[in-house]
This record gives structure tokens, C-alpha cells and sequence, in this order.
């Protein structure tokens, strides 16, 4: 052999090796990284733009105040006056638990109307969260899709120690009318009556509990004061503890009275006392936003009462609120809203507040519903000079004003505002909603905004309810999605966040290909993200240097940023677990350092409990042509289902590789795809088999089509 029949077949090799590796290169071009998560009893898969951590802890309170309110509707009912319940306000009429209110057998009647009928909503409830104990009545909306044909079903119903619920025949309530409803227990039967007539019955088996440790609630479930609710008026609600005769549910129809049994009787006649003086109830109403003042005040929001309402550093919660506004819209998702101190409160003594009013009612159309902004001076806890800060900032009626404020390093004044659910504005930035404005303290606008004379500092946003800043000024907000991903967003100057156009709702705004900005972090379920803030303070050692904010679901998370605050890198779910379930809407850090939050309590975060993994990033390697469409785990069948879309031909010998944490499967034995005779096995190689991870190769290339979908389900 000479030299140059050497040197050809060196680089005849080389050749060949190179050739092998831009094959390979083409078939495995790309790596993707998965964070799989637990919401409820699923377990959904999504993308993630670093390997974050994130782990879920006990989260440790105290209860400092209920949130109560006199301002309770009554209006004309079957007797003198009755009770309004309005779901939109999102309140609820709580009795306290108590042994009289727990007997073995027993009778319930009220005369009820629906007004706006709800999907689904609770009348009268004294049930549990697991169902496993007491009574409900709900209602569900039925009939046509067009407005007005909606008819409202309700449903009497005794859950035995099982979960199982004994319910007779559902019956459709009449329209504008009064009705007498009437359920009775014997502890074998469960009988439901309409205006005194028997309408269904059931046999009751298995064993009744009697106290399901939780008050008594009208307007939405015991087990849950902000969920499920029910608009409409009830009247002369009735409780026994016995069950009925006949002949006397017809004289309560007949509106006469039956004493013998009484245990709790409330006529609603202004009031929510019980006649015997015994239970009373309490209007149990909910905050939006809280801030402290450097002297310890804590100012928090009412939304549906109009008030700014102050605690004091001794947590009295002050009579006569510190202001109020007499042109409040109250409705699901508007009223009063966020709350911000001015930096230089110490000066100033300036408060604002963003809150939804209705203007214009002298027209006669109903009026015309905006949002603004409002600044008060504080005198003595009395807020003064009311001055518009910003005004006719335009609003839908009900939904997604936005409303959450904060001032930042440079002292201005940052306020977002919701689409309106008139989505397609939030990309048009001469209309100021689906934006978050920037504009100095007295309204005016920065010179350094990035639209010339205008507040818009970021848009493409859906609806956010919290923003906070962190001491190096950077600053995030929450914003909430539609079905699907709610978002955590990095403010980025004159940044277009996507919605509704390239990045749409209900879909992983991860992967929009485009130059929109994408979340520092989505969440695949609703959790409802509400007020954030950054905290600094040492009540909390473990969450020092990290925004929290709350969520409607109830709990409280924390992040904590990269050191070049492009990313997350750990995330703390503080769960909270109060019973019953309350959602967390405000959040506040304290001057000395403690953090409080509340929805329709105020509670003080004490301390946390020890780690546990939520987030188990799985690692794919595919071929150029494949992309994945979704990842899910079954954690109870221990299989990974991969949804996979092929766009190309790709290589016979194909493989997909994936990187799997243990704790989701142990152990892959078989790889299965979808095929018109049902399930086909794959060939599979195991490349690595730890303690912590199994990595498992699998050969898709003569089983994937050309184009089409690839169902994927490892065991």
C-alpha cells in the first residue's frame, strides 16, 4: 500500500464517517425538555424553558380576621322581605357549625326564586368537600341555548359515609314565581316537596353522618365559600330536627306555622338572624388587593362594598372605612381592585385605587361601565382629595378589568389592564386595554414610554392581577389564561406578549414560533394566579429574594429568578389547605418583614414545611421530521402516552430517544403505537438504567407515516 492510496482511503473513511454523522444529525437534530406535573388526579406534561425546580411544602397560618359585611341585599320576597343572593359578587351567607344544627333526621324548607340561573350553583348546603356527610340543594342549568330558555333544575340530596348521594327525582323550577321547597330525612328515607306537594322519593342506605364539620352555607357549598354559586332569592328558611308529615309541609305551603321541631328558623327580614337567637348568619365577603403603609396599616379592598378598609398594626379592623365610592359596578370580576402606596407615603400620605364604576346612568340605557384610577390623601385613617388619576379606562361588563398596581424602582406607576374580552385589541396599542400602562403619579406620561404620548408600556396580554418588582427593578406579572395556561410574564419594555394572535388561548404559548414573548413559566391547569408580590422580609427565611403570589385555587407560590433574572429556577407550592376552601386573592409583606395574605379572611404565613418534587422533567431526542404534540403520564396504569406528529420522511432506523425520571416509571418494559389493528409492539433499547432516570431508545422509523399522527404509550 502507498502513501496515497493511504491518504484516499483516509479521507475516503473520514468521508464516510462524517456522512454517517449529518445522517444522524438530520434524525436526531433536536432535544426537548418536558416538565411533567401533577393537577389533581392528572398529570400533564408541557415544555419548560430551563430545569427549574419545583416543589410543593405545607404552608403553616394563623387566622387573623374574618372578612364580614353588612351590606347584605334584601328586596321584596314571599314574606315582607327576603334575601338576594348575587353569584357575581362572589359572596355567601355562613351559620357556624353547631351540634343543634346536626340531627339524625330532619326537615329543610324555604321558599326560593332563581333569578339569573347559574350553571351550576349551591342553594342551601351543609355538606363536606369528600361528600361523605350532611345535605345539599343545588341547581343546574338546563334547556335551550338561546337567552331566556334556560330553566333552572334543582336536586335534594343526603350523602351516606361512602360519598354516595341519595337524591329523589329532580324537578324544574317555575319562572318568576316563589316555590316552596321542602326536603326531609328519616334516616331511611329522602323525601323532596314542591309547594307542599311530594315530588320524588328515595331509599337512603348505608350509614348517615351527621356533622360535617363545616358552617351551614347559602349561596354556594359549605365546603367552599367562592365556587358553585347561586343567584337568586330565598326566604323563610326553616330547619327541624325531624322529618315532616305531609299535612305539614301543605300548612307551611299554606304559610301557616309549624313549631313543634324548630331548630333554626331565619326570615330574612333585614337581617340573617335566626329568630331563636341561636345561629345567626354572616355575610362572608371577599378583598382583591392589600398593601401595607410604612406604619404597619394594613389597606385592603372590598370588591363588591365600594370601601378601602384599613387594619392596624394591632389587627383592628377599623369601623368606618378609610374611603368608599359611591358609583361602584360590582360584578365576577370587577369592583373594587388593586391597592397601591405611594413610595414617598411618608410625605405625601398618598393611596390608590383601581376600581370599575358606572357613569352615564342619567341616559337611561343602564349606564356606561369603566375602570380608573383614584388617588386618595391619608388624614387620621381618612382618605381625602379624591383626585382621577386616570379615568374611562374601558371595561366590559363582568369581565377582565385587570386592576392590579404597583409602583416600581423609578417611581412610576405600573397598572394592568385587561382585554375587555374584547381579545383582538389587546394587540392595538391606541386602546389601552390587554396592556400594562405606565404613567408618572399624577396621571401624566412618561417621556421615556415606548409609544410617544402614550401609557402603553407592554401589550398582548388576556388579564393580569398581580405585578410586582424586585429591589434590581425587574419585574414580572401573573396573567391569567382562558381554560388552559395561566402565565407568569417577565416585563419587558414596549413587549408584545402574544395574545391573542400568535399566541392563542388554551394552547402551550412555549412553543408559538415567533417573536413574541414568551412566559418565564404556564401553567397547564388553571390556578387563577392573583396579587404578586417581591419579598425581602425574614419572617419567612426559606422565601427571602423570591415574588409570591396568590391563586384562586387557594394556594400561594414562590419563585425565585436566575442570577440574570432571565428564567426561573425554582418554584415553591405552598399549600395552604384551610377548611373550608378559600381562594388566596390578596397578598402583603409587612413592615416587619411577615407576609399576609387573604380572600375572604386575612391569615398571616408563619412558616413552611419540608420539600416535596412536583415538576419531573422528561428529555426527548427526535428526528427532524417528528414533533411532539403532547406528553402525559398515567400514574395508576404506569404508562407515558406521547402524542407525536410526523411532518416528513424520516430514516428506517429512526429511533426517539427519552431521558425518564424513576419516580414516574419504574421500569420500561413495552412500547406500544396506534394502528388500525389496534396496538402494535415497537422495539426498544434501554441505553441507561439508574437510580434516578431510565433512558429508552425507541425504533419509530418503520412504524411512523410520512405524515400523520404517532401514538406513542410506553409501560
Amino acid at each position: 500500500m502507498n502513501r496515497y492510496y493511504s491518504t484516499f482511503s483516509l479521507a475516503a473513511t473520514m468521508m464516510l464517517i462524517l456522512q454517517s454523522a449529518l445522517l444522524a444529525f438530520a434524525q436526531i437534530s433536536s432535544a426537548e425538555l418536558f416538565g411533567c406535573q401533577q393537577y389533581g388526579r392528572a398529570m400533564h406534561c408541557d415544555l419548560i424553558l430551563n430545569e427549574m425546580q419545583v416543589n410543593e411544602v405545607r404552608g403553616n397560618s394563623s387566622l387573623i380576621n374574618p372578612l364580614t359585611t353588612t351590606d347584605t341585599s334584601f328586596v321584596n320576597g314571599k314574606f315582607g322581605q327576603a334575601l338576594q343572593m348575587r353569584a357575581e359578587y362572589r359572596e355567601s351567607i355562613e351559620i357556624m357549625n353547631s351540634p343543634e344544627l346536626n340531627p339524625k333526621q330532619f326537615s329543610i324548607s324555604f321558599w326560593m326564586q332563581s333569578t339569573t340561573i347559574e350553571p351550576y350553583g349551591h342553594i342551601v348546603s351543609h355538606s363536606n368537600r369528600a361528600q361523605t356527610s350532611g345535605w345539599q340543594f343545588d341547581v343546574f342549568r338546563s334547556g335551550g341555548d338561546q337567552p331566556g330558555s334556560e330553566v333552572a333544575t334543582l336536586r335534594f340530596g343526603v350523602f351516606n359515609s361512602n360519598g354516595t348521594l341519595f337524591s329523589p327525582t329532580q324537578i324544574q323550577l317555575p319562572k318568576e314565581t316563589f316555590t316552596l321547597i321542602t326536603g326531609t330525612f328519616d334516616g331511611s328515607r329522602v323525601r323532596l316537596y314542591m309547594d307542599g306537594l311530594l315530588v320524588g322519593e328515595t331509599e337512603f342506605l348505608g350509614e348517615y353522618n351527621v356533622d360535617p364539620g363545616l358552617p351551614l352555607r347559602i349561596g354556594s357549598p359549605a365546603y367552599c365559600s367562592s365556587c358553585n354559586r347561586w343567584a337568586g332569592i330565598i326566604d323563610e328558611l326553616r330547619i327541624y330536627d325531624r322529618k315532616l308529615g305531609e299535612d305539614e309541609i301543605k300548612r307551611l305551603f299554606d304559610m301557616a306555622d309549624v313549631p313543634f321541631g324548630l331548630i333554626g328558623h331565619w326570615k330574612f327580614d333585614g337581617d340573617t338572624k335566626d329568630v331563636f337567637q341561636r345561629n345567626d348568619g354572616t355575610t362572608i365577603t371577599m378583598l382583591t388587593s392589600m398593601v401595607f403603609a410604612p406604619d404597619g396599616r394594613l389597606f385592603f379592598t372590598e370588591k363588591n362594598t365600594g370601601a378601602i378598609r384599613i387594619m392596624t398594626p394591632e389587627h383592628k379592623i377599623l369601623d368606618n372605612p378609610f374611603a368608599s365610592v359611591n358609583d361602584l359596578y360590582a360584578s365576577w370580576e370587577q369592583g373594587m381592585l388593586g391597592l397601591a402606596i405611594d413610595p414617598e407615603f411618608n410625605i405625601n400620605r398618598h393611596v390608590y385605587v383601581y376600581y370599575t364604576a358606572i357613569v352615564d346612568i342619567e341616559n337611561g340605557n343602564g349606564g356606561k361601565v369603566i375602570n380608573r384610577v383614584l388617588r386618595f390623601t391619608d388624614n387620621n385613617n381618612i382618605g381625602t382629595d379624591p383626585t382621577v388619576i386616570m379615568d374611562n379606562i374601558p371595561a366590559s361588563r363582568g369581565y377582565h378589568s385587570g386592576g392590579a398596581m404597583a409602583f416600581g424602582p423609578d417611581g412610576k406607576l405600573y397598572i394592568t389592564v385587561g382585554d375587555a374580552t374584547e381579545h383582538i385589541f389587546a394587540q392595538d396599542p391606541s386602546i389601552v386595554i390587554g396592556k400594562l400602562l405606565r404613567i408618572n403619579k399624577d396621571g401624566t406620561i412618561p417621556q421615556d414610554n415606548p409609544y410617544r404620548n402614550s401609557p402603553v408600556y407592554t401589550l398582548g396580554h388576556r388579564n393580569m392581577y398581580g405585578i410586582a418588582f424586585d429591589g434590581d427593578g425587574i419585574g414580572l406579572v401573573t396573567e391569567n389564561g382562558d381554560v388552559r395556561y395561566d402565565e407568569i410574564n417577565l416585563i419587558t419594555k414596549g413587549g408584545n406578549y402574544g395574545f391573542p394572535t400568535s399566541q392563542p388561548a388554551n394552547l402551550p404559548p412555549e412553543r408559538a414560533n415567533d417573536t413574541s414573548i414568551k412566559p418565564l413559566r404556564s401553567y397547564w391547569d388553571t390556578i387563577a394566579p392573583t396579587q404578586m408580590i417581591y419579598y425581602d422580609g425574614d419572617a419567612v427565611p426559606e422565601l427571602k429574594g423570591m415574588f409570591l403570589f396568590g391563586s384562586f385555587t387557594g394556594d400561594i407560590y414562590a419563585l425565585k429568578l436566575s442570577e440574570d433574572k432571565k428564567s426561573i429556577v425554582e418554584e415553591l407550592k405552598i399549600e395552604l389547605s384551610h377548611f373550608p376552601f378559600v381562594p388566596t386573592v390578596g397578598i402583603a409583606q409587612s413592615p416587619d418583614g411577615k407576609i399576609y395574605y387573604g380572600g375572604y379572611q386575612i391569615y398571616t404565613l408563619d412558616s413552611i414545611g419540608a420539600r416535596e418534587q412536583m415538576l419531573f422533567p422528561i428529555k426527548v431526542d427526535l428526528p427532524s421530521a417528528v414533533n411532539i404534540g403532547e406528553i402525559s403520564v398515567n400514574q395508576e396504569q404506569k404508562r407515558i402516552l406521547i402524542d407525536a406528529n410526523v411532518n416528513g420522511t424520516i430514516a428506517p432506523d429512526a429511533t426517539l430517544s427519552l431521558r425518564i425520571p424513576r419516580s414516574l416509571l419504574d421500569n420500561v418494559t413495552s412500547v406500544t403505537t396506534d394502528s388500525q389493528q389496534g396496538p402494535s409492539a415497537i422495539e426498544f433499547n434501554i441505553n441507561e438504567f439508574g437510580p434516578d432516570y431510565t433512558t429508552v431508545s425507541v425504533n419509530i422509523g418503520s412504524h411512523a407515516p410520512n405524515v400523520g399522527g404517532l401514538k406513542l404509550t410506553i409501560y
